[in-house]
């Protein structure tokens, strides 16, 4: 990258991190093949939160050769960014520089590989001082290092239960056997018609295809004091009540939060949620409030917030579930506060008184989304050693009983009652919550019926 290039994304890179966003750009420059799974890996690895690994982005960028620039300015055009666009074009360089035909049209046909092999010749031609030789050795040896650990991950991949924290995992259904953990022979009743509402309008549910469900069981921790006890049966039952509802089920237990980051967009480029009507998303760990951020940890002590997940789904991020209802369960803690019953008084009242074509449409950024939370935030949520999950539990019973006639926000109404009930010894309970973003139809499951 030209010096001057260099100077212009350094000089606003503050700006630059204020208005994008880190899931966003690293799809995109992925995309544009600026940077690699592996570069990506590092830096979400070694930076915890989206303000640092945009800074580290933006830091890799100025050395990512002489078509970077070119490739970030397409970026922000089609993106239709044009603060960001301005920024970067109003420098004392002429604008031809970045939009000259000549330059975008080579671009195309430069691969990221021969711009490496360019510059690495240029640089042994400029100099060959002792310092410059053993710089481009570790940079070397730091290349391969990482090559040999990527091919190793691939070697150790498994089926999503019990893997090896080194693991690249392969997007694959869950394939084993499950079978209820609640009553005897209980099953989802089947409805008896297609939901429908006189005046709401709601989500089309009759494909055979019904949706996916993306589960992730965060069981056991490095550190082994914090497992979660009893959570196998959460498998069980959520897995089961999914299958039942003919969804197609994704289930993976003890991920590290690059592992998880890989898998969703491995899932948001794949085939598997092109076609459906719904999605459905879980993740079952410990987590906290930070910075008034709902946060969750992985099995290595890695930490994600939930904001960055449900933005990987945004409508610019997934195009393929525009306009498709999409529901995140976080059934954990939300905090260290635990909530009890109390005795409060309150006045008394009295009655007295599908086609295949494609068309572009404008959509919000976010849509068609639906937040499930155990709990309310800075709160606990509560887990049974041998029945597993408060929320999850209830979660699977009313669904079993009412998927077949009731849609989905009334259910979670009956989850959160239920779960309420529940009172430990010492008065702890838990109060869950839901969040809507422009999800303004109704979404019955219909089970065990299709067009």
């Amino acid at each position: 990258m030209d010096d001057i290039h260099r100077r212009i994304i350094k000089n606003n890179k503050q700006r630059l991190i204020e208005i994008t966003n880190y899931y966003e750009m690293r799809k995109l420059l992925l995309k544009k093949k600026v940077f690699t799974d592996v570069m990506i890996n590092i830096i979400e690895t070694e930076n915890d939160d989206e303000h640092n690994r945009l800074d580290r982005l933006y830091d890799k960028l100025t050395k990512r050769g002489p078509l970077a620039f070119n490739k970030l300015l397409e970026i922000f055009k089609e993106e239709k960014n044009d603060e960001a666009l301005n920024l970067l074009s109003s420098s004392t360089v002429s604008a031809q520089t970045f939009t000259c035909p000549a330059v975008i049209e080579e671009n195309r046909f430069l691969s990221l590989r021969e711009t490496s092999n360019l510059n690495r010749q240029n640089s042994l031609n400029s100099s060959t001082s002792p310092n410059n030789e053993i710089r481009m050795k570790n940079d070397m040896n730091y290349i391969n290092n990482n090559i040999s650990i990527k091919e190793e991950s691939n070697r150790e991949a498994t089926d999503g239960i019990g893997m090896s924290k080194k693991a690249k995992l392969k997007l694959q259904p869950f394939e084993k056997e499950t079978i209820f953990q609640l009553e005897p022979n209980v099953e989802v009743k089947r409805a008896a018609n297609f939901g429908t509402h006189p005046k709401l309008p709601v989500y089309s549910m009759k494909s055979r295809r019904r949706g996916v469900l993306f589960f992730v069981n965060i069981i056991n921790f490095e550190n082994s004091k914090t497992n979660r006890n009893g959570a196998h049966r959460d498998r069980e039952n959520l897995v089961t009540l999914f299958r039942e509802l003919n969804f197609n089920v994704f289930y993976y237990e003890d991920l590290t939060k690059v592992q998880l980051l890989d898998l969703l967009d491995q899932l948001v480029n794949s085939t598997y949620i092109k076609n459906i009507d719904s999605f459905f998303l879980c993740i079952q760990t410990h987590g906290d409030l930070y910075d008034n951020q709902t946060i969750m940890e992985f099995s290595d002590g890695s930490r994600e917030a939930t904001e960055n997940i449900i933005a990987m789904f945004s409508n610019v991020l997934c195009p393929a579930l525009v306009g498709k209802p999409k529901v995140f369960f976080f059934p954990f803690c939300r905090g260290k506060i635990s909530d009890r019953f109390s005795n409060v008084y309150v006045p008394i009242e009295t009655d007295g008184k599908t086609s295949n074509e494609m068309s572009q449409i404008s959509v919000p950024k976010f849509s068609d989304i639906l937040i499930c939370y155990g709990t309310i935030p800075g709160f606990m949520t509560h887990r049974d050693i041998e029945f597993g999950s408060w929320y999850v539990r209830e979660l699977c019973k009313v669904f079993v009983e009412h998927a077949c006639d009731c849609h989905i926000e009334d259910m979670l109404k009956l989850v959160g009652t239920n779960t309420m009930l529940y009172q430990e010894t010492e008065g702890r309970t838990q109060v869950a919550s839901v969040e809507s973003r422009g999800f303004n139809k109704l979404l019955f499951l219909n089970p065990k019926i299709h067009d």
